[in-house]
């Protein structure tokens, strides 16, 4: 299998030149004789200098069943089987296998490219959706759903993370990735939005079973346009071996350093407040305004992401890690005192503001520790502790709450878990400090 994605991914990706010794944006940049000036949309300039515009689109198509296929799952079991519980078990394996996925299919595209292993995973993904469908309305039993529920977790398409491949290898400047990855932050939380709102609208006009054809369609048509893109955007770069050994990006302790500080800083505190707020809000329709709370959390995050790829920075990656997990502790703490939905949204929309900037430099950080060649992998294992941070927080939150009745002690937890965070970054902070490598993250 192995031998077959290497041959698929040198097939998708045109591997019959070599690596162009210029990435297209260091060539634009060479033509223009200076890098693009700063300025309110100066943040899209990496996307126009890198010729990433023809992936953008399919890409984003590729990544709507992100904020999908969760909602999708667990309204279609519920309706088949009548019991939340029955959908709450088949959306925990869902969740399950994507988190170990995730972190397999980032040793793959690590070992094989990114094109080929993202092409193979979105057709199962997509298969495996279809299967979901067919068993659920074949009344197969709830045994029968969970294993292409399954199947479909584990293959989950990682396109966010072809797309940091993408941008590590095409952007070497450090500033030019941060706006690149602020970017990507801007375009996954757009996507988190709208994905939901998709499912409401194709479950009211048709069916549940539908919305769930539609995030497999979604998912095929978006990998398929993603593959073919990438490989007239890329000719093959140079392959790049993994100096890590059998541990792969497990080996180096500044990833585990990054997959920490991402459990507490960006999970845990998410995953609390994602307790906490349907709380605070009480009443029948707690779930629908906390819903509409939580919107304006991923609104200011958006517009965080966006500021600050705009931005300067003489501080260190590390050091800005550190002051960005202090202020968003800063931030959230008011919401202890906060009364009234109103004040609750306007405290939300401001400490979301400082929510993607503390990914994006995580993720630029990862490129500085990763070892040669596991970029990808190191990627997938932030994203999997920022995941189960979120988990763990949502365990905890349903704790306190049940036990003290009160949501104060919740925002009080959600506060403390970026200054968790930021302890961590501090005593990790030898390791994070050391030169930027001028190698290319990864193969894609």
């Amino acid at each position: 299998m192995f031998v077959a994605l290497r041959r698929l991914g040198a097939a998708l990706a045109g591997r019959t030149r070599e690596a162009p010794s210029v990435s297209p944006y260091s060539a634009s940049v060479a033509r223009r004789g200076v890098a693009p000036r700063d300025g309110p949309y100066s943040w899209l300039s990496p996307v126009r200098a890198s010729g990433m515009v023809h992936v953008l689109p399919w890409a984003a198509v590729g990544r709507l069943p992100i904020g999908m296929v969760g909602l999708a799952l667990l309204l279609f079991i519920q309706q088949r089987t009548g019991d939340y519980a029955d959908a709450g078990l088949a959306v925990g394996v869902f969740g399950a296998a994507n988190s170990v996925g995730a972190v397999v299919q980032g040793r793959l595209m690590d070992r094989h490219g990114v094109v080929g292993v993202t092409w193979c995973c979105g057709t199962v993904h997509g298969l495996a959706v279809f299967g979901v469908v067919a068993a659920g309305a074949a009344d197969g039993g709830l045994a029968v759903v969970l294993v292409p529920a399954a199947l479909a977790g584990l293959t989950f398409p990682q396109i966010s993370t072809a797309m940091r491949t993408l941008w590590g290898t095409l952007l070497p400047d450090e500033h030019a990735r941060r706006r690149a990855y602020a970017f990507e932050s801007v375009v996954v939380e757009g996507l988190v939005l709208v994905g939901p709102t998709l499912v409401s609208l194709v479950a009211g006009l048709e069916s549940v079973g539908w919305a769930l054809v539609v995030t497999a369609l979604l998912c095929l048509a978006g990998t398929q346009g993603f593959a073919l893109s990438a490989r007239t955007l890329l000719s093959v770069q140079a392959d790049q071996a993994s100096t890590a050994g059998l541990l792969g990006a497990f080996g180096a302790f500044g990833v585990h350093v990054l997959a920490m500080a991402s459990f507490f800083s960006t999970g845990m505190c998410l995953g609390v407040l994602q307790i906490a707020v349907p709380g605070a809000v009480g009443g029948r329709d707690a779930a629908a305004s906390a819903g509409y709370l939580l919107t304006a959390f991923g609104v200011g995050s958006v517009i965080g992401g966006a500021v600050y790829g705009v931005g300067r920075w003489r501080s260190s990656p590390p050091s800005r890690l550190m002051r960005l997990q202090v202020l968003l502790a800063v931030l959230v703490l008011p919401m202890a005192a906060v009364r009234g939905p109103a004040l609750l949204t306007g405290a939300l929309l401001v400490a979301g503001c400082l929510f993607a900037p503390v990914l994006v430099t995580v993720a630029v950080l990862l490129d500085d520790v990763a070892p040669a060649g596991t970029a990808n992998e190191a990627y997938t294992v932030a994203i999997t502790a920022n995941v189960l941070g979120a988990a763990t927080g949502n365990a905890l939150g349903g704790l306190l709450l049940g036990s003290v009745h009160s949501t104060a002690p919740l925002f009080l937890c959600a506060a403390g878990a970026p200054v968790l965070g930021a302890v961590v970054t501090a005593a990790g902070a030898r390791a994070l400090n050391r030169p930027p490598t001028l190698e290319c993250p990864s193969r894609p």
